[in-house]
C-alpha cells in the first residue's frame, strides 16, 4: 500500500504515474 508516497522528491510526472497506479488498484477493488 506504499509506492505513492515517494513523490515528494519526484517530478510531477512521476507523481501522476504513482497516483494512476494507486487509482488502478482501487478500481480493481483493492480499496
Amino acid at each position: 500500500m506504499n509506492g505513492y508516497l515517494p513523490y515528494r522528491d519526484s517530478t510531477p510526472a512521476a507523481r501522476i504515474g504513482a497516483v494512476r497506479g494507486w487509482q488502478a488498484d482501487i478500481l480493481r477493488g483493492e480499496s
